[in-house]
């Protein structure tokens, strides 16, 4: 995908950025609902100056795209771009930890389970039943891949969960 090729780059110029942001709302009007759409989605959502209206109407894209593909295993990764956004509105944040609530029921033990388990415990504006949802599979994640460099991420966020009891 050249388009996430170019919105991973980080040396374009202040005018290309704009213009590329620009483009890929524009080919989003048309395939965002398309399986394909979710690398370019995460990708967008992950920079940093994408913000305000544009990250509004980029976290509402990727939410109806986790809706429809959000029992896949390759939405993990449009499921943490979406988690470590620290500007989302509450009603989205709800809905977004409810989607990552219900792939880590599936996919827990998945390798890619980390990668939605560290960005989900490491929020720190969590509901304590939220918190209570996740922890359980944390632990059984752990449980089966404790040996693993990704563990130490996993151990660190629930240490660092203020509300775990």
């Amino acid at each position: 995908f050249v388009l996430v090729l170019l919105l991973a780059g980080r040396d374009l110029q202040e005018a290309d950025v704009r213009t590329l942001i620009k483009l890929t709302f524009q080919w989003l009007e048309h395939s965002a609902t398309k399986e394909h759409a979710g690398p370019i989605l995460k990708t967008l959502l992950e920079r940093e100056d994408v913000e305000g209206t544009e990250a509004l109407q980029a976290v509402a894209l990727a939410l109806e795209w986790i809706k429809r593909y959000g029992t896949a295993e390759i939405s993990a990764y449009l499921l943490r771009a979406l988690l470590r956004r620290a500007d989302l509105p509450q009603s989205q944040l709800r809905d977004i930890v409810s989607q990552a609530l219900q792939w880590q029921s599936s996919f827990c033990l998945k390798e890619e389970a980390d990668f939605v388990l560290k960005a989900l415990l490491g929020r720190t504006d969590l509901q304590e039943a939220e918190i209570q949802q996740a922890v359980p599979f944390a632990l059984e994640w752990l449980d089966r891949s404790s040996e693993k460099a990704e563990a130490s991420f996993i151990i660190r966020a629930l240490l660092e969960c203020k509300s775990i009891s």
